[in-house]
């Protein structure tokens, strides 16, 4: 079954730049308990290009979706996705030279009937949270990262790195093919959060502040709220999340429906054997 969410919050602003390169997906306000599908997008190319890849990017893939009426994504699905918005990409550099050398980062969640697809390019990261544990964060494609990875710096070095906005992977035209690191989550429990962000978020909100945040307590709103005002006035760069909670009680429900109908099955059953046994007497 898929899983149900409740209604989902984001945060979408543009710190202490002067445009706003985030794009997320749905727009700010737009979210539903009801939607499947979430993006947020990091754009870089400077001169308003980092703010117009985001959009073409987060716009290719939610067309993608609906157009392809996809109900479980997968690796060879999103990579194909990719490759429309690298193409979209292209066709706008020839339009206007300009804009070469743009591109975004990419984080995705899709919740399906298996689960939920988490896929994600560049330094915007995915966390899945269970009261107050991480139980999955994306890798940054970055070089502070791969740094870190081969011991060449301590995690505590990363934190402020002059080089730490440098990624490794984007979704850009005319270069080499964005590849999506994609993981499938199964293990999936009411009250789990999805979250979802850009890293203007983790310039103020570490992992080990996130998971405190996340307690299994906390509404969606109120964790973006809580997340917002460690940002507000202190973040440097644009910053964006969103933040999906599993619902609780509508699962409950669901899973009391179920035990209902298989308990009313079970004495039907019962009944039915009693009555055979009694009858051949």
């Amino acid at each position: 079954m898929k899983p149900l969410i409740a209604t989902p919050a984001a945060i979408c602003q543009i710190g202490n730049r002067s445009i706003n390169e985030d794009r997320i997906y749905p727009e700010l306000g737009q979210g539903r308990s009801t939607d499947a599908l979430f993006i947020v997008c990091d754009g870089i190319g400077g001169a308003q290009k980092g703010e117009l890849a985001s959009k073409l990017a987060c716009q290719g893939f939610v067309d993608f979706f609906k157009e392809k009426n996809i109900s479980i994504s997968t690796t060879a699905l999103l990579n194909e996705a990719v490759l429309l918005v690298e193409k979209t990409f292209e066709e706008y550099i020839k339009k206007d030279a300009r804009a070469k050398g743009m591109g975004t980062t990419l984080t995705l969640v899709h919740f399906h009937e298996q689960g939920a697809t988490l896929s994600h390019c560049g330094d915007s990261r995915i966390y899945h949270v269970r009261k107050g544990e991480i139980l999955f964060q994306t890798e940054d494609h970055s070089l502070v990262n791969e740094m870190v990875q081969h011991k060449i710096l301590s995690k505590e070095e990363a934190v402020d790195h002059p080089k730490k906005n440098v990624i490794t992977r984007a979704i850009q035209a005319n270069a080499k093919k964005a590849r999506l690191d994609t993981h499938f989550i199964t293990d999936i429990k009411a009250g789990d959060y999805f979250f979802m962000c850009t890293d203007g978020i983790l310039e103020q909100v570490t992992s080990a502040l996130l998971a405190k945040i996340l307690n299994g307590k906390i509404s969606p709103q109120d964790g973006i709220n809580v997340i917002s005002n460690y940002c507000e006035g202190k973040t440097r760069d644009n910053y964006s999340a969103y933040l999906i909670q599993v619902e609780e009680q509508v699962l409950e429900k669901k899973n009391l429906k179920r035990t209902n109908i298989a308990l009313i099955v079970l004495v039907v059953l019962l009944l039915s054997l009693l009555a055979t046994k009694l009858w051949s007497e």
